[in-house]
C-alpha cells in the first residue's frame, strides 16, 4: 500500500517539476526573443542620438556661427565705409579680415560634418556658399577703400552691389539652416517612432509573461494540495 502511496506522490512531484520547469522554460524562452527584437531598436534610437548630438546639432552651430562671420563683416567694412576710418574705425578692415578667417575654419568645419554626414546636398550647398565668399569680401573691402580713399560718391558706386551680395548670402545661409533643422526633426521623430515600438513591445512582454507566472502559482498551488492531500491519507491509513 505504501508503494501506491510513493507512485501517487512521485507522479504529482514529477507533474509539478514538469510545470515549473515549463513556466521557467517560456519566461526565459520570451525574454530571449524579446531581446533579439529589442537589440535592433535600441541600437537605431542611440545611433539616431549619436547622430543628432553629434552630427546635426554641431553643423547647427558651425552654420550659425558662418552666419555670424558674414554679418560682421559686413558690419564692419560697413562700419569703415561710414565713417571713413575716423573717430576710432579704422580697425574695421582688421576686424573684418579676423572674422573672414574665422569664416574659413567655420565653413571648413561643415563641410567635413556634411561629408561625414554623407549628404551631398549639403556639402554642395557650403562649397556653394564657401565658394561666394571671396568676391563678397573683396568686394566690400573695395567698397570701404573708396569711401575712405576718395569719399562718399566713389563708395557708393558698390554700396548697392556689396549690400546685395550680402542679402542673397544671408538668404542661403538661411536656406541651409531650414534644411538642417528639417534633417534633425526627421531624425527625432524616428527616434521617437523607436520608443513607441520599444513601449509597445513591452508592453506586449507583459501581457505574455503573465501566463507562465500564472502556471507557476497554479503548479505550487496544486503541488501544495495534492501533497497535503496525501499526507492526509497517510496518517489516516496509521489511525
Amino acid at each position: 500500500m505504501v508503494d501506491v502511496f510513493v507512485g501517487i506522490i512521485r507522479k504529482k512531484l514529477y507533474l509539478i517539476i514538469f510545470a515549473l520547469f515549463l513556466s521557467t522554460s517560456l519566461i526565459a524562452g520570451w525574454s530571449v526573443v524579446q531581446f533579439v527584437i529589442e537589440q535592433p531598436l535600441l541600437e537605431e534610437t542611440d545611433n539616431i542620438l549619436e547622430r543628432v548630438a553629434r552630427e546635426d546639432l554641431e553643423l547647427l552651430r558651425q552654420i550659425n556661427a558662418i552666419r555670424f562671420d558674414v554679418i560682421q563683416v559686413q558690419q564692419y567694412l560697413t562700419d569703415v565705409s561710414a565713417t571713413r576710418g575716423f573717430g576710432g574705425y579704422d580697425d574695421g578692415f582688421e576686424k573684418a579680415a579676423r572674422h573672414a578667417k574665422y569664416f574659413e575654419d567655420h565653413i571648413s568645419n561643415a563641410i567635413r560634418l556634411a561629408q561625414g554626414m554623407q549628404s551631398s546636398e549639403l556639402v554642395t550647398a557650403l562649397k556653394s556658399i564657401s565658394a561666394d565668399f571671396p568676391p563678397y569680401y573683396d568686394l566690400g573691402r573695395k567698397m570701404a577703400e573708396l569711401y575712405v580713399l576718395e569719399g562718399v560718391e566713389s563708395g557708393n558706386k558698390l554700396m548697392g552691389d556689396f549690400d546685395a551680395r550680402a542679402d542673397a548670402f544671408s538668404n542661403s545661409i538661411q536656406l541651409l539652416h531650414d534644411s538642417i533643422e528639417e534633417t534633425s526633426r526627421r531624425d527625432l521623430l524616428e527616434m521617437e517612432e523607436s520608443v513607441d515600438a520599444l513601449k509597445d513591445n513591452n508592453k506586449t512582454k507583459i501581457m505574455l509573461s503573465i501566463f507562465p507566472a500564472l502556471l507557476s502559482i497554479i503548479a505550487a498551488t496544486f503541488g501544495v494540495i495534492a501533497v497535503r492531500r496525501i499526507c492526509h491519507v497517510l496518517v489516516s491509513k496509521d489511525d
